[in-house]
């Protein structure tokens, strides 16, 4: 790719965010030495990026790790891998889920792709932060050099997270223990995932809160879809938002509020007299 080629916008952004005071803010509302809560880590993988899910189950060393191969079971993570062979994201996904649920009713839920990557410490600071923020369902904006397919979840250097009613179905999602309750199990009818954003919105009118932490930010390695139809996917996906009343993602992709860096306190957590 030439330079000539690159946005505009993703160069500043790529400039600017290693100035994001986002993340040394958040890192002392979250308080670096504080626990995480209990929690699930669920991935479906492939072999070759066994390297990138143990790097990420090693950042939450304290989660119980429930892992799906899609081709071969990785030595290394041959003691949390449930099953192997091919499938579908969301049938796998619910297996994975499922194997998760005797753990207990009080723990979180973070669902991962095997081909994300994220700097030292945003991580744990994500699920910390969505935690004082009171996000039912959230992930981590993207980093400028990331694949995705929405601006709306592109990292804003002036926030530290913003409430919305669009959350991807990839490539990490956060489910508070409320959200586990609400929106488990995930229709299989969208096979790949897309249309599990209209899910979780869905989810959130009845009271759940979805949210992006602009604070830590995530690297989507691989174009998105990489490995499958986009279109197929795309038109399943409309049909699901034709099912809810929508006619595009852009019904849902709005921001309701913001926690800018200025702000020690999360304004919606706040309570007016």
């Amino acid at each position: 790719m030439a330079l000539r080629d690159v946005a505009p916008s993703l160069v500043v952004r790529q400039f600017f965010q290693p100035l994001h005071a986002g993340s040394l803010l958040a890192g002392l509302v979250s308080g670096a030495g504080q626990s995480l809560p209990n929690l699930d880590f669920c991935c479906v993988y492939r072999r070759r990026n066994a390297g990138r899910v143990t790097n990420l189950t090693a950042c939450v060393p304290q989660a119980m790790v429930h892992l799906w191969a899609l081709d071969e079971i990785d030595e290394q993570l041959a003691t949390v891998t449930i099953g192997t062979g091919p499938g579908m994201r969301v049938e796998l996904l619910n297996r994975l889920c499922a194997d998760a649920s005797g753990e207990g009713s009080d723990r979180w839920l973070l669902i991962a792709d095997d081909d994300i990557k994220m700097p030292h410490g945003q991580l744990r600071l994500f699920i910390r932060l969505a935690q004082i923020a009171a996000l039912d369902v959230s992930q981590p904006a993207h980093l400028a050099r990331s694949y995705h397919s929405w601006k709306v979840n592109s990292q804003r250097l002036t926030c530290i997270a913003r409430t919305t009613r669009f959350i991807e179905q990839g490539p990490l999602v956060l489910l508070s223990p409320r959200a586990r309750m609400a929106c488990l199990p995930f229709p299989e009818s969208l096979n790949m995932g897309w249309g599990l954003e209209v899910h979780f919105a869905m989810a959130a009118a009845g009271s759940l809160q979805l949210g992006i932490i602009d604070a830590a930010g995530m690297r989507h390695l691989t174009p998105v879809a990489a490995s499958y139809d986009r279109e197929v996917a795309y038109e399943g996906a409309l049909k699901v938002l034709a099912g809810a009343g929508l006619t595009s993602f852009d019904d849902l992709q709005a921001e309701t509020r913001r926690w800018p860096i200025w702000r020690r306190r999360v304004p919606w957590t706040q309570k007016t007299s």
